[in-house]
């Protein structure tokens, strides 16, 4: 009687299955993987965008305002609040000299006027800068003339933009322009945030602080001993009280 011979070299079915199951899983497991690297590092270059537009904006407010010149007749410095239903945000309008054009091949004096402002469109809210150059003296009515300007966007979407000005007694929301000088102290709070990973809301926070020592002391407030530190203080347990 003759046997007969299996071929031993190919597979059977049940291990093409296994096979096929197996690398099914090692593809899926890939794949998460991919994912996940894919959303670190989504989530790692929005946490530097938005770190870094911050910080950019602080820098540009911090830039303006140390060359605001408190002293003389070109000094306007007016902080106002905008109110919408229950929310607020902090307008700021003040001169300051600048070094840099505003408008190329165009003649513009180094006294410019700057607003910093919040935005809004919907839900979304914007930090808004606009500077616009003085370009002279009305020669009828003597009031300065102003051409032009450029708006920016400074920060997109901005969570808070809030200021406190500091008379050298008491801290205040706003502050009027009919005062014709700046605040002791101004401190402005910028705060963004975006979603991260897993439904989480990451927020970023900078403080801009400036000091108008120029004369503007009264004579029982010594400048070289004023506590900075101290007025901070205040300042941030009436942002919590309001």
């Amino acid at each position: 009687m003759k046997k007969t011979r299996h071929n031993t070299l190919g597979f059977t079915l049940l291990e093409m299955l296994i096979s096929a199951v197996i690398a099914a899983f090692i593809a899926l497991v890939a794949l998460a993987g991919l994912r996940g690297v894919t959303a670190v590092r989504s989530t790692v270059d929005r946490h530097s965008e938005t770190a870094d537009e911050l910080r950019i904006a602080a820098g540009q407010i911090r830039s303006d305002l140390l060359n605001v010149q408190p002293i003389g007749k070109t000094i306007r410095f007016e902080g106002q609040v905008d109110e919408d239903g229950a929310a607020s945000s902090s307008r700021l309008i003040f001169r300051t000299f600048s070094n840099v054009k505003v408008r190329k091949d165009e003649p513009e004096s180094e006294l410019y006027e700057v607003e910093y402002f919040v935005s809004q469109s919907g839900s979304d809210k914007a930090l808004m800068r606009r500077i616009c150059p003085i370009t002279g003296v009305d020669t009828q009515t003597a009031e300065e003339k102003s051409d032009g300007g450029v708006l920016e966007v400074l920060a997109d979407p901005i969570t808070s933009f809030d200021i406190g000005y500091f008379d050298g007694s008491n801290w205040s929301k706003t502050w009027s322009a009919d005062n014709e000088r700046p605040p002791q102290l101004v401190l402005v709070n910028l705060a963004m945030s975006y979603s991260a990973a897993g439904g989480k809301t990451k927020l970023f926070t900078r403080q801009v602080a400036a000091g108008f020592n120029q004369g503007q002391f009264t004579a029982e407030t010594n400048a070289s001993e004023f506590n900075w530190e101290e007025v901070e203080g205040q300042w941030q347990q009436m942002a919590i009280e309001n």
